[in-house]
């Protein structure tokens, strides 16, 4: 009697246990970065190391993996150097987090900034085993993490300039937020106070043009009544690393704003005229927020 006491203890406490592991499991963040790195060289913590590279996956043996570049392939990569202060960065472009593309390089051709853009468009060799739409199919497969987007293309453009943007998408199916919700992070504090500042003081432009509320919150110091936004669920978008692409300018400091896909789609309507209060409420709180910092690369090699 006992013995059978105690297996059926050992029983429920083996279903406790998993039941708890299965719940974690479930509502822990969709894990991406199918491919450690864009391209080695990095170390193997920041790449997650055993993981494939994804510039060498079409030449690799492993055809689950088989992902290419080009315009009528799985994923293609389009930048200019203008020679600004400004980068403007969209490594999840495409169908990987929509309209991510259109905003950077509308971005970038409004004020002559440089840009750098990562488009996903996965055929089916490239997505395959990866379930959902287009969109979830291609973010499962082709999101690299910011902290360990490496393409080398990329970072000389990013690091030999002062300033730098990243535009991110969020996910309204886990982070159920309201629309008009900006998560605003990056290691450049001035300009994230910069952009918040402005979009607070003109957002009645667009709420009496008939759109929502926005709400733009520090993402790296939240306060108690922005209701969790930004950091729960975990991760939290805060956007400080200092592998995090956005934050690998000549000065260490970049902006990073994370939008909800339906304002990002806003942005990109160019139909509806109320909208283009939006467009200019968020390209000129950027703008408004690049200004503030006048520093340039000679400067902060000085300084450091």
């Amino acid at each position: 009697m006992e013995n059978q006491y105690f297996k059926r203890l050992l029983c429920i406490l083996l279903g406790t246990i998993l039941i708890i592991f299965t719940s974690l499991a479930l509502s822990s963040p969709v894990q991406a970065d199918d491919f450690g790195c864009f391209e080695k060289g990095a170390n193997s913590e920041q790449c997650k190391g055993g993981k494939p590279i994804l510039a060498n996956s079409c030449s690799g043996s492993n055809s689950e993996f088989r992902c290419c570049e080009g315009d009528d392939k799985d994923y293609d990569i389009s930048s200019k150097n203008r020679n600004s202060d400004v980068t403007v960065l969209a490594i999840h472009g495409g169908l990987i987090e929509p309209d991510t593309s259109f905003i950077s390089r509308e971005l970038a051709d409004r004020y002559k900034w440089n840009y750098y853009i990562f488009s996903g468009h996965g055929r089916e060799q490239c997505l395959k085993g990866r379930e959902g739409s287009p969109e979830e199919r291609n973010f499962k497969r082709l999101h690299i993490t910011s902290t360990r987007f490496n393409h080398q293309k990329a970072l000389d453009l990013v690091s030999s300039h002062p300033q730098s943007v990243a535009i991110h998408g969020y996910n309204p199916k886990r982070r159920k937020y309201p629309k008009g919700v900006i998560c605003v992070g990056g290691k450049n504090e001035s300009q994230v106070e910069a952009f918040i500042n402005y979009v607070k003081v003109n957002s009645s432009i667009f709420t009496d043009a008939g759109g929502y509320e926005l709400q733009p919150i520090n993402a790296a110091e939240p306060k108690d009544d922005d209701d969790g936004f930004c950091i729960e669920p975990k991760p939290p978008l805060s956007g400080i690393n200092k592998f995090n692409i956005v934050n690998r300018n000549c000065t260490g400091k970049g902006l990073q704003l994370e939008l909800s896909n339906l304002m990002r789609a806003d942005l990109a309507n160019e139909d509806e005229l109320r909208f283009k209060a939006l467009d200019d409420i968020i390209y000129g709180a950027i703008k408004e927020a690049m200004d503030i910092s006048s520093s340039n690369c000679s400067e902060s090699m000085e300084s450091s």
